[in-house]
């Protein structure tokens, strides 16, 4: 009776100054400023006045046991600028290269946070609260996640024909492996014109939280070490030392590990790689000892202003596949991210002043369910969908994504979090594994075990009067006899209807046998992934003595028809092709990739005084660039060529698979109008293939000549064939255009 009596007295206390607490918390500054005051707080978790408060950082220590930091609005605000470049990012591609540097602020945020709250807990409980922990990581992660995972498991194969591994992605980010899941399935974050999944964000989360599992562990058992070997004045620098090593070795894979030929996904989603971050953060709490101890002035200031300025930079110039933030770069930008975090921390700050705007920390405060919901927006709020384009779009994708964050907030965090609510009622033993069953059993029912070939496929046998897989079978044909002609043999066409002689099927069709379709399945998944095998370019110089040199360019679709170009024995061959290979580097000239890669490749082209060149480039460029970049891209290629004296530059296709790449129709159209435009004015030649790929039965979900891997490459059989008899139909046709550079 006598520990009921004071408990409750304890709470009556805490509930009685609740109010005035949280009133103090944000109030009106200075010339009308609204700033969030923090509660003065000492170690642990109570006031001056003995009272325990309730914090953002930690949980109610009232019913936790565990103690807390208190409430820093700055840190809320950091939240609020991280995301917003994440989401600027994502909703406007283009127009924000260095947005993604967000997620790394997180990354820092969270080790700071993390590791302060570890080190609260074993100053005040004398050990590391390793079952306290993980609890309020659940509490405070689980429900809003598996609300967000519920949600695409039903949507997604409502508002988008793509199911081609939807199960294995909600299965990998419902076990916060989503990371190491899209590292290794060519799921790249740097070419955005893949088809992506709808989970692909949860990325960051399982970075986080393999993280969050492993870092309690380590400082319960590094304490458990030091306490027992070393004195208590050598603890901390030996923790500053083995984390400063550990943060400069995963920051070092990433650097040794970086080919600026190769995607560099591997690099950016992998936790090895990713690791220093956090520890960065967890170095910074670690030399700071207690967020409050930070006493401002005006060197604390002055270093805080530098690192805001010096990850401003970057902020504003970089991208995601910027050889620079791979060699050292990403390290030394998570350093200024954990300066400014320190310098913001004391109350005297003007810098914590200033992002302890009340708009910041309210966007702050609902980061977690902005950045969970930002993206299913950004793939399911398409302008064929809402009819809106430009600004209209993007306002109605924010204002959506805060909605959707803020009633998740109030009506599912914060209740949960807080211990209130009908859920937070029920044992937790129970709601825990019913919620995760429930979306496993939704990712296992809900999505549809077809295939997006498979729906291809049947769309196609009662719409078109031909399919890819009529090349497939047991007679073992080769995939040009659907033509009825070889490479080399290609006549000339009449017009774009007639351009290739394509038999039709019968009326009647059997069903496609399963070994059929896994067979077809299999023949695209090779050839997609072979035509980025090796993503340096490659050169191949082929001479068939024919006496004309004939020089192709282009990216991954190029690399698709290579082999085949220069077994033409009409033409001698020049063929430079890969994933590398992007007009958009020749247009920043400054950029080291472009140093490094495009413009030695176009050198050796150059070299080879090739007398036609074709250009089959822009389909990355399309995604990753600006409507504005369109015609600089253009004359950047224009003017490395211009020694040559015959040029063509083929009409990309403009198609748009609405499950795959909704908006690609659209900026291939616009880049078209680009290349008419800048191209004829400089005496290129056009060639249609846009114009042809339309003419071509076909529906808005399936086209046999793109691949339905992702709708942008060609189809291994018929496509191939296709575009190869159209470039060497177009070779034969006339000679170069009179007025040609």
């Amino acid at each position: 009776m006598r520990w009921r009596s004071s408990s409750w007295a304890a709470a009556g206390a805490w509930i009685a100054t609740r109010s005035s607490n949280a009133r103090s918390a944000c109030s009106w500054g200075r010339r009308t400023r609204t700033t969030c005051s923090s509660p003065e707080v000492v170690s642990g978790g109570h006031s001056g006045d003995g009272i325990p408060r309730v914090n953002r950082l930690g949980t109610d220590p009232l019913r936790s046991g565990t103690t807390s930091l208190g409430h820093f609005p700055a840190l809320d605000g950091l939240r609020g600028v991280a995301i917003a470049a994440v989401v600027v990012y994502h909703f406007l591609p283009g127009q924000f290269s260095g947005g993604f540097l967000g997620l790394d602020l997180f990354f820092v945020l969270s080790g700071f946070l993390i590791t302060s709250l570890l080190l609260e807990s074993r100053r005040s409980r004398g050990s590391v609260d390793i079952r306290g922990f993980y609890s309020r990581r659940f509490r405070r992660l689980m429900p809003a996640a598996l609300l967000t995972l519920a949600a695409i498991a039903i949507l997604a194969p409502l508002l988008s024909a793509v199911t081609v591994g939807l199960r294995l992605d909600l299965l990998s980010a419902l076990g916060y492996v989503a990371n190491w899941r899209f590292a290794f399935s060519g799921q790249s974050y740097v070419a955005q014109f893949s088809d992506p999944s709808p989970v692909r964000h949860f990325w960051s989360l399982a970075v986080e939280e393999q993280f969050y599992l492993v870092w309690p562990l380590v400082m319960a058992a590094g304490s458990v070490l030091a306490a027992r070997f070393l004195r208590a004045g050598l603890r901390r620098p030996v923790a500053v030392v083995v984390l400063a090593l550990a943060a400069l070795g995963s920051a070092g894979l990433m650097w040794y590990w970086y080919d600026p030929f190769s995607d560099p996904s591997r690099l950016y989603y992998g936790t090895d790689t990713r690791a220093f971050e956090l520890l960065i953060g967890a170095l910074a709490a670690v030399v700071v000892g207690h967020p409050r101890r930070v006493r401002g002035g005006r060197p604390l200031l002055a270093v805080g202003l530098l690192a805001a300025a010096g990850c401003l930079v970057p902020l504003l110039l970089w991208s995601a596949d910027s050889s620079a933030y791979y060699r050292g770069g990403a390290f030394l930008w998570a350093c200024g991210a954990a300066l400014v975090i320190v310098s913001c921390l004391p109350e005297s700050s003007p810098l914590g002043k200033a992002l302890s705007l009340r708009p910041l920390c309210w966007l702050g405060l609902i980061s977690y369910g902005v950045y969970l919901f930002h993206w299913p927006m950004q793939l399911w709020l398409t302008p064929d969908r809402v009819g809106l384009h430009g600004p209209a779009l993007f306002v109605l994708k924010v204002s959506a994504t805060v909605a959707l964050a803020a009633l998740s907030y109030w009506l599912l965090e914060r209740p949960i979090r807080r211990g209130r609510g009908v859920i937070s009622r029920l044992p937790p033993l129970v709601v825990a594994p019913v919620a995760v069953s429930g979306v496993l059993v939704l990712a296992l029912v809900a999505v549809p075990p077809v295939t997006r070939l498979e729906q291809g496929v049947e769309v196609a046998e009662s719409s078109l009067p031909f399919v890819e897989h009529s090349t497939l079978g047991e007679s073992g044909a080769s995939p040009f006899s659907a033509l009825g002609q070889l490479p080399g043999e290609a006549q000339q066409p009449a017009g774009p209807a007639e351009a290739l002689d394509i038999p039709s099927l019968p009326s009647a069709m059997a069903e496609p046998s399963s070994s059929e379709l896994d067979e077809l399945e299999a023949q695209s998944n090779e050839d997609f992934v072979l035509s980025c095998l090796t993503p340096k370019p490659i050169a191949v110089h082929r001479d068939n003595g024919a006496g004309e040199l004939v020089a192709v360019v282009g990216d991954s679709i190029t690399n698709q028809i290579r082999d085949l170009l220069i077994s033409d024995t009409r033409y001698d061959w020049f063929v430079l092709s890969g994933c590398a290979v992007s007009a958009a580097d020749l247009a920043r000239p400054d950029d080291s990739r472009a140093k490094e890669v495009i413009e030695p490749a176009f050198d050796e082209l150059i070299d080879a005084a090739p007398d036609r060149l074709v250009v089959l480039l822009g389909s990355s460029d399309v995604v990753n660039s600006s409507p504005g970049a369109y015609g600089e891209i253009i004359e950047a290629v224009g003017e490395r060529t211009r020694t040559i004296e015959c040029r063509s530059w083929v009409k990309l296709s403009a198609f748009a698979v609405p499950g795959i790449s909704p908006e690609r129709g659209t900026n291939t159209e616009t880049f078209n109008v680009a290349l008419a435009e800048v191209a004829v004015r400089d005496g290129w030649q056009l060639w249609d293939w846009d114009g042809l790929v339309k003419e071509v039965p076909h529906t808005e979900t399936f086209h046999p000549w793109l691949s339905p891997i992702d709708g942008v490459h060609v189809s291994a059989g018929l496509g191939k064939a296709a575009l190869l008899n159209f470039i060497t139909s177009e070779l034969g046709a006339d000679d170069c255009p009179a007025g040609s550079a």
